[in-house]
């Protein structure tokens, strides 16, 4: 649903507006609202597939004036109930085929809010840097488990494929500031602890599986990193899909401090291939979804120079995942 607010002067533009998509609006109220000042709200619940692109007509229509907000709310579900049109019924109609993920502005928002650099964010990645150590430590996979849960990586590297997408630097800056930080937070706090800590191989499978790196473990990242970019524009359980990426991330970080920290510098060096690898594969994978979704700036010139920046950011990833595939056979051929 969106809630638009604008002024008496532009209702016969937003009247146009609705008489010319009344097809793709399920149900709309017009009413003039404040006292006597001339503000109108417009109440339109739209199909998610079809939110975006009249999102876009309306603020085109509206654009000319600097008094006016469009509120993008979701909803649940109405009574009685709705059914969207079909992919043929939208085709008989002549109405635009839409899909299932969320609108842009819906997007960006959820993913600016959980990439930034806050004490919520230091916090969990300071517990799950804990959390996890302990697990591999112990061998307890019940503990590992929780701290994938608490970590959160989710936001901050698919934020960056979004915002490559969107050609916006502020949140690709925000997004790999937030993304580093917890990353070496995550490393220091698991070296301090492996300093301290009798680490030893033989009895601590959970850390040796990671500093044995295979080829196979991209595509786990690259699995990891397209279900992270699914749940946010499709609005899935976040928190469930999160354990994905962290589960392909968390425990080569934490493994690769608490070796460096335990003094096995060459399987540790395996450890470091392995999250180098995994941050590649997801912020590729995040970047290709949001591009197969359809994810791009409203405006045709900003979309144009989002392309290059797209283009460039394709040939940076895939080349420096070409070379740390190539570092991994390196490493694989060395170590036997």
């Amino acid at each position: 649903m969106i809630e638009a607010y604008f002024t008496t002067s532009q209702r016969n533009a937003v009247e146009r507006f609705i008489e010319k998509y009344k097809d793709e609006l399920v149900s709309y109220t017009m009413n003039d609202i404040g006292n006597g000042d001339g503000r109108i709200l417009l109440r339109a619940v739209l199909d998610a597939g079809s939110t975006e692109k009249l999102v876009d007509r309306l603020e085109n229509t509206l654009s000319w004036a600097k008094e006016f907000r469009v509120i993008i709310l979701p909803v649940e579900a109405t009574i009685p109930r709705h059914d969207p049109f079909s992919s043929k019924e939208r085709k008989v109609l002549g109405l635009p085929m839409g899909s299932n993920r969320l609108s842009r502005e819906e997007i960006y928002q959820d993913v600016i809010v959980n990439s930034r650099i806050s004490w919520t964010f230091l916090l969990f990645v300071f517990l799950s840097a804990i959390i996890g150590s302990v697990g591999l430590l112990r061998g307890n996979i019940a503990v590992i488990i929780g701290a994938m849960v608490i970590a959160p990586f989710l936001g901050p590297l698919t934020g960056v494929g979004l915002a490559t997408v969107m050609g916006e630097f502020p949140l690709a800056k925000s997004s790999g500031l937030a993304a580093i930080v917890g990353i070496v937070l995550v490393i220091t706090l698991a070296m301090i602890i492996g300093m301290y800590s009798d680490v030893d191989l033989s009895i601590m499978p959970e850390i040796a599986l990671r500093a044995d790196v295979r080829l196979e473990d991209v595509l786990i990242a690259l699995a990891a990193g397209c279900a992270g970019a699914l749940a946010i524009t499709l609005a899935m359980p976040s928190a469930f899909v999160g354990v994905t990426v962290a589960a392909a991330l968390l425990p080569p970080m934490l493994s690769f401090g608490l070796l460096l920290g335990g003094g096995y510098y060459t399987e540790a060096a395996g450890a470091l291939l392995l999250v180098v690898a995994n941050i590649v594969c997801i912020v590729t994978a995040s970047l290709a979804v949001f591009m197969i979704q359809g994810v791009r700036p409203r405006r045709w010139k900003d979309a144009a120079e989002a392309r290059g920046t797209v283009l460039r950011a394709a040939i940076i990833l895939s080349s420096m995942l070409l070379i740390v595939s190539l570092a991994i056979l390196l490493y694989d051929i060395y170590i036997t």
